[in-house]
């Protein structure tokens, strides 16, 4: 028995030319889907590096409601990975609390500290205080950034009652 050859198809030059463009177009649309999970994935960790910093600040905060610096200190210590808090200014740290229906912030502090927590007769008047963590987060792949200038704002807040003794 002979064998027989088989014939290879015959393609022309327009077949190989459109070949190479499907390969080039689904190449950039797969390398723009996974530059997308990257930085998305690194936002997610900020995100919980944010979330747990918050917590830190509000758990001070919860004992010493007075002390600004203080909570602003325990964040920034909080994590240097992946967010290194050791560089954030005390404005990407917003401080906020509510004292019988009236929002203090560490721009309009409460006259004493003192009075901002405590009432006339030394019992505490605000039953919880909030901090809240901003953060610019930005994209490093080629493709996002350049979608994304601006990067990505990202926000964590936490809340929980005061727990300090009565002000003497």
């Amino acid at each position: 028995m002979k064998r027989q050859k088989m014939k290879r198809p015959v393609h022309n030059k327009r077949e190989q030319a459109q070949s190479l463009v499907e390969l080039a177009v689904s190449f950039m649309l797969i390398m723009f889907i996974l530059a997308g999970a990257v930085d998305l994935g690194r936002a997610y960790f900020a995100l919980i590096a944010l979330r747990d910093a918050a917590q830190e600040g509000v758990i001070f905060a919860s004992i010493n409601p007075d002390d600004i610096s203080g909570v602003e200190t325990r964040v920034q210590n909080s994590s240097t990975g992946p967010v290194d808090f050791t560089a954030f200014a005390g404005s990407d740290i917003d401080l906020t609390w509510e004292v019988s229906g009236t929002a203090y912030t560490e721009a309009s502090p409460p006259a004493s500290p003192c009075a901002g927590f405590w009432d006339d007769s030394g019992t505490i008047a605000s039953n919880s205080v909030t901090v809240t963590v901003e953060y610019d987060f930005p994209f490093t792949m080629p493709l996002i950034s350049g979608l994304f200038p601006g990067g990505l704002r990202l926000r964590a807040a936490d809340e929980h009652t005061i727990l300090a003794p009565q002000c003497p």
